[in-house]
């Protein structure tokens, strides 16, 4: 908010001003999302048109920018106009941006970082003066085999209408299932008290394994526990839902042992990749792409190689429902992790508490 001082003037809180700041960038953040999207939907060519009433400021501003930092900071990206000063910060660091760089005359001290082809034109649209309004009469003949062609034309399918049926992005649980999840609300906490379902119990496990020292927790489950609650990782109302046998349990598998003895240990990994978009419908074809997002549960990197687990709270299944469920989405994974760490993925292991045993998924 908003406070007045003894000399009747306003200024801003701490508060007000970092809420407007973390407001600003979450805004940035979704419209360079957004932005990121368009530009990738282009298959063939993609042609950008900016209008700039005053292109030398504008293109020297981003040139000294770019001299003076070498990159785009986040600082310059959030001062910046728009959609089209985030592209030209983009474009001035290709090769073959060099008409703008002599546009103004600067020359480019840092390098160019890529070499995609692009064509530049910077061109002047004259200003003209308004020219006087006279009616128009229509008094051509109507051709009635050129209306016949274009209703005929309208009435066409346009070829990539599946497309447009297809989200943007979607999870990798979303792909495993081939189907669309329903979104399942947060109970309110004044409700947990009840006792959870089977989701959030699982919920409760996966943040634990999450955030849990486990070295410690072998030797004192309930010390370690106590921490998490302490320092806010979990809340309260959810630790004491858990499953503390299975967790226990867990601690003393195998699998424990070689996730604390790896050399590099992720937990909760995220991850964002394209797939073909006949992995959510049937009906797409396997040129169309969609932006798939999922979390890993645990990465293990040993050398140059990667292990992935994935840790399952399913109850009543056996080794193969495990298998057949789950086995397109350890595919996912395994393509997105090895694509992002550039190391081969080894081997992709389910961990299931309800059968506290390692189930290897293999031929993916």
């Amino acid at each position: 908010m908003n406070l007045k001082n003894d000399d009747k003037m306003l200024y801003r809180t701490i508060q007000h001003s970092a809420i407007a700041s973390r407001m600003k960038k979450e805004q940035l953040s979704e419209e360079m999302r957004v932005l990121y999207v368009a530009l990738t939907r282009a298959k063939d060519k993609l042609i950008l048109t900016l209008a700039d009433k005053t292109p030398q400021t504008t293109l020297e501003k981003i040139a000294k920018e770019i001299n003076r930092m070498g990159r785009a900071d986040s600082f310059t990206l959030r001062n910046m106009k728009g959609f089209g000063e985030w592209l030209l910060m983009a474009i001035m660091q290709n090769q073959n941006s060099t008409p703008l760089w002599d546009y103004v005359d600067i020359k480019n001290e840092t390098g160019f970082k890529t070499s995609n082809k692009i064509d530049v034109f910077i061109g002047t649209i004259p200003v003209t003066e308004k020219l006087e309004t006279k009616e128009f009469k229509f008094d051509t003949p109507v051709n009635e085999e050129m209306v016949e062609k274009l209703l005929q034309n309208f009435q066409n399918k346009v070829p990539c209408v599946a497309s447009d049926t297809l989200p943007i992005k979607v999870s990798v649980s979303e792909i495993s299932h081939k189907s669309v999840e329903k979104t399942t609300l947060q109970r309110p906490s004044f409700m947990l008290g009840d006792g959870l379902t089977a989701a959030e119990k699982g919920t409760a496990l996966h943040g634990f394994l999450q955030y849990a020292d486990l070295a410690k927790a072998r030797l004192n489950l309930e010390q370690e526990i106590n921490r998490l609650v302490d320092q806010q990782f979990l809340p309260l109302s959810v630790v004491t839902q858990l499953d503390k046998l299975k967790v226990s349990r867990f601690l003393q598998s195998s699998l424990c042992q070689k996730m604390l003895d790896s050399e590099n240990l992720y937990r909760e990994y995220e991850f964002i990749t394209q797939v073909s978009a006949s992995m959510i419908d049937d009906n797409q074809d396997d040129e169309t792409t969609v932006f798939v997002q999922g979390i890993a549960d645990c990465v293990m990197v040993n050398g140059r190689q990667i292990t992935l687990v994935d840790y399952k709270t399913d109850k009543g299944k056996t080794e193969q429902d495990f298998i057949n469920t789950y086995k397109t989405q350890l595919s996912l994974y395994k393509q997105a992790i090895s694509a992002r760490l550039q190391m081969p993925v080894i081997k992709c292991i389910i961990y299931s508490l309800d059968l506290e045993k390692e189930i290897e998924i293999t031929g993916i």
